[in-house]
């Protein structure tokens, strides 16, 4: 197995018989299901602990740009808040088309397949995926780490103290 790069490069690998298949997410699945290949292992349903993705940054950054990372968490967190909302689906489904490049009918797919997740109120890394990713990675380095090394949620208790968390959640 070797890395295919971006979701759209590995589809485009797919469609040319360069490769037979790729690890994809939503939207890219229906694009996928659309021109034919078939799903042969899906994690989430299978209830495997994984990291799609995350907002990261370095120790060194975070140290001397705390107040930036803030204020990016607090706007990560109040479209999370945006998302998880049903009536608020049509605008999801549009932004995913729009920053996706997929179809409305690929959005909506991505839309029910992402929607289980965002009913979190708060998006925390699951150390466990966060194992399993350093346990299949291919730098050995990488494999000597650990998700505590590696996961830091100080910001986020942050915001959760601070009132703000709850403040997105008031009616």
């Amino acid at each position: 197995m070797t890395a295919g790069g971006t979701l759209s490069g590995i589809m485009a690998a797919m469609n040319a018989g360069i490769v037979a298949g790729g690890i994809i997410s939503p939207p890219t699945t229906a694009q996928a299901a659309g021109a034919g290949f078939t799903e042969l292992v899906n994690g989430v349903r299978l209830g495997i602990p994984m990291t799609q993705s995350a907002l990261t940054l370095r120790k060194s950054y975070l140290a001397q740009n705390r107040e930036t990372a803030l204020k990016v968490l607090r706007a990560y967190l109040a479209a999370w808040a945006y998302i998880r909302t049903p009536a608020n689906e049509a605008g999801t489904e549009a932004a995913i088309a729009r920053y996706t490049r997929s179809t409305p009918e690929q959005a909506a797919v991505a839309y029910r397949a992402f929607f289980p997740v965002w009913q979190d109120k708060i998006p925390r890394v699951d150390p466990r995926g966060v194992k399993n990713a350093i346990r299949f990675g291919a730098n050995p380095q990488v494999r000597k780490m650990t998700p505590a090394s590696l996961l830091d949620d100080s910001l986020l208790q942050d915001l959760v103290r601070s009132g703000y968390v709850k403040f997105l959640y008031s009616e």
